[in-house]
C-alpha cells in the first residue's frame, strides 16, 4: 500500500474509507437514477436494468462496432473542445481510438491507453476490446473516454513529453497513484466542465465508475487484510456496482496478484482534490483552475508527496507576488 498509494495509510483506514465512499456514491446514484425515470428496485438492480435497455448495447456487427467507435470519438471531440479551460498550452500530440485487432482480443485487456512514441512517429492510442459488446453499454462510454484520453491519460502523457522537459528516464517511469489518480480526477473534471450536462445517462456512467473505484478499496483490502475468498470479493463488487459477475471475477483475480495497485486510483484522485481545495482556500479569488492543472501536469509522473510539495510551492509563489 505504501508503494502504490502513500506512506502512513493502513489497510484498515482504506477499507473504512472505501465503505463510506460506496455509501455516499450509492446515494448519489439513487438520485440520478430516479431523475432518469428508473425508480424501482435497488441501485444495483437499476444499473443492471439501464445496461439492458434498448439502444444501450451496440449490435455485434461491423456496423455496431463502428457506431460504438464513432460515439467514443464524439466524446473525445467534446473533451478536446474544452481543453482551453483545462490547461494553458494546446496539446500537439494526437490520440486515436480503435478496436483491439481481432487476433489480439483473447489476450488483450478490456480497454487501455498507450502513449505516443517518443519520436512522434505514432500518436497516442486508446484501444477497446470489442470481443463482447455487452461489456460496453452506451452510458459507460463517455467517462471511459475521458479517463483514457482527454482530459485523462493522453493529456497527462502528452504534456509530460511536450512541456515538462524531463530527462527521458523520468518520462518513461510512471507513478500509479499520480497517473491513475489523474485519470479518475479527469472523470470528475469532465463533470465540473459540464461535459455530462446534456447527457444525464452518461453521468450515471460516471457515478458508477466512481463507485467502482471506491469499491476497489474495499475489495483489495478485504482480500489481503481480511482474507476474503474469491467469491466473497466478487459478490461484494457485483452487489456494490451492478457490474457483471464475470467482469468482477476478473477484477478480483487482478487484485489478488497485484495487491495495493487498485487502491492507487482513489487515493491519487483524493489527493488531487484535497490539494485543489487547499489551494482554493489559500488563494481565494486568485485561484486559477488552469494554472493548478499546469502545476500538476508539467511536473510529470511523481509520488504524491512530491506533487503536494510542488503545489505548495506554486501557491506560495502566487502569494509572494
Amino acid at each position: 500500500l505504501a508503494a502504490y498509494t502513500d506512506e502512513g495509510l493502513t489497510a484498515e483506514q482504506l477499507h473504512a474509507l472505501g465503505l463510506a465512499e460506496v455509501d455516499r456514491l450509492t446515494a448519489d446514484l439513487q438520485l440520478a437514477l430516479f431523475d432518469a425515470g428508473l425508480t424501482e428496485g435497488s441501485v444495483t438492480a437499476r444499473l443492471q436494468m439501464l445496461a439492458a435497455q434498448p439502444g444501450q448495447v451496440y449490435p455485434d456487427t461491423p456496423e455496431g462496432r463502428q457506431a460504438l467507435l464513432d460515439r467514443m470519438r464524439a466524446h473525445l471531440a467534446d473533451a478536446e473542445a474544452a481543453l482551453p479551460r483545462i490547461v494553458s498550452t494546446p496539446v500537439r500530440t494526437p490520440v486515436a481510438i480503435r478496436a483491439v485487432p481481432d487476433f489480439l482480443t483473447a489476450s488483450a485487456p478490456a480497454a487501455f491507453y498507450s502513449a505516443a512514441t517518443a519520436d512522434g512517429s505514432a500518436p497516442g492510442l486508446f484501444e477497446i476490446n470489442l470481443s463482447d459488446m455487452t461489456d460496453w453499454p452506451d452510458f459507460t462510454l463517455a467517462t471511459l473516454v475521458f479517463h483514457e484520453t482527454v482530459p485523462g491519460h493522453h493529456l497527462e502523457s502528452a504534456l509530460t513529453a511536450e512541456q515538462a522537459h524531463l530527462p527521458l528516464i523520468r518520462q518513461m517511469i510512471w507513478n500509479v497513484a499520480y497517473g491513475e489518480g489523474w485519470g479518475v480526477y479527469a472523470e470528475t473534471l469532465a463533470d465540473e466542465l459540464g461535459l455530462y450536462q446534456d447527457d444525464p445517462i452518461s453521468r450515471i456512467g460516471y457515478l458508477q465508475s466512481l463507485l467502482f473505484r471506491a469499491a476497489r478499496l474495499v475489495a483489495d483490502t478485504g482480500i489481503h487484510r481480511l482474507h476474503w475468498t474469491r467469491k466473497q470479493a466478487t459478490d461484494y463488487l457485483v452487489a456494490a456496482t451492478g457490474q457483471p459477475d464475470s467482469q468482477m471475477a476478473q477484477e478480483v483475480d487482478r487484485y489478488t496478484v497485484w495487491p495495493g495497485q487498485a487502491a492507487a486510483y482513489w487515493i491519487g484522485r483524493k489527493r488531487i482534490l484535497d490539494l485543489k481545495e487547499r489551494a482554493e482556500r489559500v488563494l481565494g479569488p486568485d485561484f486559477d483552475f488552469v494554472e493548478f492543472h499546469d502545476a500538476i501536469l508539467t511536473g510529470g509522473p511523481r509520488p504524491l508527496s512530491i506533487l503536494e510539495n510542488d503545489i505548495e510551492r506554486w501557491y506560495a509563489a502566487k502569494i509572494r507576488k
